[in-house]
C-alpha cells in the first residue's frame, strides 16, 4: 500500500497576523465616497420598521 503524504505544515495562527499594529496609511480612504455608499445602503437597510433582507443597519 502507498503511504499517505506527510500532512501540510500548519498555517501561522491568526493571532500572529493581528499582533502587528495597523498601518495608518492602509486605513486612509475617500470619506465622501464612503458617505455616498452608506447613504445608498441606508435607503433599504435603515428604514425603521421595514422588514428587509439581512443586515439591518439601525
Amino acid at each position: 500500500m502507498a503511504q499517505d503524504a506527510a500532512p501540510a505544515q500548519p498555517q501561522a495562527p491568526a493571532a500572529a497576523a493581528t499582533a502587528a499594529p495597523a498601518n495608518p496609511a492602509a486605513l486612509a480612504g475617500d470619506a465622501a465616497r464612503g458617505h455616498t455608499l452608506t447613504y445608498t445602503c441606508q435607503g433599504c437597510h435603515g428604514i425603521t420598521g421595514y422588514k428587509n433582507a439581512y443586515p439591518s443597519y439601525k
